[in-house]
């Protein structure tokens, strides 16, 4: 039956979206406009007797400094712009908020005090710093002085040193400055230098090693011989492929090694082999013929058989002596020593150019290869090499740039330090205005004490006006209550005389006057008022609602009452709970037993609801649970589950069901109580109600999310004489006499607390 504190934090969001809240501050001044119009005319008359006994006659005189340049003619010629060769005129950035601090500083002060102080002892330090004004005139480069004071000779002396020591400290100021740069840029060169002469050494064993000079160019060249080099071993990797190919076509078709095609070329090419060759093979043909006539045993074959074996032998001896013992081991092939026409030379030629031409190639494409591994190697390497010869690269250029610069500066500083003239200029000298015959002329008094006196007053005022506010701690008005609660005020409950007998009130049977029984009127008229804010203000529909307060005395008990009422007279059968087990009030007003009540049901489990709940004296739909016998443990009953069953059970027998809780900034009864309802409502009482307690309630009801449904602010009154009660108090229809007299609840209202707008009578 809670819910988050949601709640809370959106409605302080919006109560806070329109700004800085000055309607408290505005109704509190308006409650103590007396004490704020008082202590005003007070502190205001002193001040104007004071002004008038002292009103002594004061002088007041000043001088003006042009601090920079005005014209661009003066710029140019400005003499630190001419040390720095005309680079850079400088723009109007002097920073005059410091400078007129400085210029105001103690230090400054002190100095001037010193010098007025030889010519007038006993002049004192406040003085100047009261009096010495020196600011800025409007946007321009000058800075204006002023000095008053009663003794025209001592406000001339002052000033007049004042301009001395601006303008020696403008001179002063300027040569400290640039001592200190020079000192600065002398503390820099050392480490600069020996930070260049490291970089270059660096950059110089990287070159020797690596042979860099220029990275971008040579990592472009090197891509570039890469890609030459991968092209020229494409090529002759191509080639190769080729020639071999060509190479066996060659070896096939000649049936010879390189060697043997080479010997068989050099003994077709020698006459004398030739011939014995030719010898060879007429002898051949002879045995050929004779072996047709004679067997091999024959003389004349064997004979002709012999020469042959010599010829042979002879051809195999001139053979070894023409190719030499290098190709002598390919004789043995036949085809070397067979005879080689002019086709198969030609064929022997190109194998043996074909051969050496593989050779070649074969070279060339190991060197290509070893050179293109070479640059992949240099390749992959050279980024890390570009880039730490870059890196120190640039900082030797950064290094040597800042070294130039500095020493640029040094030499540009020197001239400036060289110049004596003085950079500020004194445009109007410190003079105190003279009449014509030469006397000084005090200036007119000013209302500044007075002024002082009136606002010091008025200050006053405010200051006691809201410690006595804080003394008081206590809602005035409605608006106070809107400003301090994060929720809305649903009603306000008007002042009654008879609040506490208003629902036994019959205007039938009553002796009051009009203007009683009109207070009556707009007392119900304000719960009326409170229930259609219940029922505009919450869309779910609420069943069970606690009615609780800050304090003691706010008023729960009267609202709990003809809240209640309000509701029975909407034909919804209502049962009232007092909680207050401290102090119960319910049973009083509406003049019940309070025997038997609700600390008697959770402390007996046997006890029903129906033997405890008595019928209201005020009207058939209105039941009443008073608090019952005293309970020391209160906060532990109510959070009992006995507690949970009887408020289930309640809930049952009764269409809404309200309960008057104990003060919520005292005790933990109604955090407890809070979640056996739908709600709480809190009652403020005006002129009553401390805010510091309605402060910790919220606080509390945050603390434990408890769901705060809206506020009622009540304007409670003391009893000052009784009513008439009457003999009938219903007129039989289920409505007290004084609902039947037209006060009543009708329409969407009467719908809030329960979704059956026609509910019958509960049996108790």
């Amino acid at each position: 039956m809670q819910q988050s504190t949601a709640d809370f934090d959106d409605l302080s969001s919006e109560s806070s979206k329109g700004g800085f809240n000055f309607g408290p501050y505005i109704r509190m001044a308006k409650r103590n406009i007396l004490i704020i119009a008082g202590s005003t005319l007070v502190c205001g008359a002193a001040a104007f007797v004071v002004n008038s006994m002292t009103d002594a006659p004061q002088y007041k005189a000043g001088f003006r400094i042009l601090v920079e340049p005005v014209t661009e003619e003066a710029r140019l010629t400005d003499p630190s712009v001419l040390a720095r060769d005309n680079r850079g005129v400088r723009d109007n950035n002097l920073d005059y908020a410091t400078q007129l601090e400085i210029l105001k500083s103690p230090a400054f002060l002190v100095s001037i005090q010193e010098q007025v102080q030889e010519e007038f002892p006993e002049f004192p330090y406040i003085l100047l710093q009261l009096f010495l004004q020196v600011e800025r005139e409007g946007q321009t480069s000058i800075i204006e002085v002023s000095y008053s004071g009663s003794d025209p000779d001592l406000v001339q002396h002052v000033l007049e040193v004042t301009a001395s020591r601006y303008l020696q400290y403008s001179l002063e100021d300027r040569k400290t400055r640039i001592s200190e740069g020079v000192r600065f840029i002398d503390d820099q060169l050392p480490d600069l230098r020996e930070r260049e002469q490291s970089l270059q050494d660096q950059l110089q064993a990287l070159r020797q090693r690596f042979f860099v000079t220029a990275p971008e160019d040579e990592s472009a060249q090197l891509t570039e011989q890469l890609r030459n080099t991968t092209d020229q071993l494409l090529e002759t990797t191509r080639l190769l492929r080729e020639q071999r190919e060509f190479y066996v076509s060659l070896q096939q078709q000649l049936n010879l090694s390189p060697n043997q095609a080479i010997a068989a070329s050099t003994l077709s090419e020698e006459p004398g082999y030739q011939s014995l060759q030719e010898q060879y093979r007429q002898l051949e043909a002879e045995i050929a013929l004779e072996r047709a006539r004679f067997t091999e045993a024959s003389p004349t074959v064997q004979a002709l058989r012999e020469r042959q074996q010599n010829i042979s032998d002879l051809m195999e001896q001139t053979a070894q002596e023409v190719i030499g013992p290098t190709l002598s081991g390919e004789i043995a092939n036949p085809e070397v020593r067979a005879f080689q026409n002019s086709i198969r030379q030609n064929l022997i030629q190109q194998m043996v150019e074909t051969a050496n031409q593989i050779q070649i190639l074969e070279v060339r494409e190991a060197e290509l290869q070893r050179v293109q591994q070479a640059l992949e190697e240099r390749l992959r390497d050279f980024p890390a090499i570009a880039r730490e010869f870059n890196e120190l690269q640039r900082e030797l250029d950064i290094t040597t740039q800042t070294l130039d610069q500095l020493l640029g500066q040094r030499e540009t500083l020197q001239l400036e330090a060289a110049q004596s003239e003085v950079p500020w200029e004194l445009l109007s000298e410190p003079q105190i205005p003279l009449d014509e015959d030469g006397e000084p002329v005090p200036e007119e008094s000013s209302p500044v004490l007075l002024a002082a006196g009136i606002m010091g007053g008025a200050l006053l005022g405010a200051g006691l006006t809201l410690w006595l506010e804080q003394r008081r701690d206590m809602f005035y008005e409605i608006a106070d209550i809107e400003d301090a609660v994060p929720v809305p005020v649903l009603s306000t409950v008007p002042a009654c005389p008879f609040a506490e007998e208003v629902l036994f009130y019959s205007p039938e049977s009553s002796n009051l006057t009009d203007a009683d029984q009109a207070s009556i009127i707009a007392f119900q008229e304000s719960f009326s008022e409170l229930f259609a804010g219940l029922r505009f203000q919450r869309n779910e529909m609420i069943q069970s609602l606690a009615i609780c307060a800050a304090m003691e005395q706010d008023g729960t008990s009267t609202i709990a009452l003809n809240l209640a009422q309000t509701l029975a007279s909407s034909g919804k059968q209502v049962l009232i709970v007092d909680t207050n087990f401290r102090q119960p009030n319910l049973h009083d007003y509406l003049e019940v037993s309070n025997q038997k009540g609700l600390s008697d049901l959770l402390k007996s489990p046997s006890l029903k609801p129906e033997d405890v709940i008595q019928a209201a004296p005020t009207s058939d739909f209105l039941s009443v649970l008073t608090a019952g016998s005293p309970a020391v443990d209160a906060a532990k009953q109510l959070s009992s589950p006995r507690m949970q069953g009887l408020s289930d059970r309640f809930a049952e027998l009764y269409d809404v069901v309200i309960y008057d809780a104990p003060p919520l900034r005292d005790y933990m009864d109604t955090v407890f109580l809070s979640d056996h309802v739908d709600g709480m409502l809190m009652a403020i009482a005006i002129k009553h109600t401390k805010q510091s307690a309605v402060k910790a309630s919220l606080e509390k009801l945050q603390e434990y999310s408890i769901n705060l449904v809206g506020v009622v602010a009540n304007h409670p009154t003391k009893r000052h004489r009784s009513i008439d009660k009457g003999t009938s108090q219903s007129n039989g229809s289920g409505q007290p006499l004084w609902m039947s007299s037209g006060v009543k609840i009708t329409g969407s209202n009467a719908s809030l607390f329960s979704s059956d707008s026609t509910a019958q009578p509960h049996e108790s």
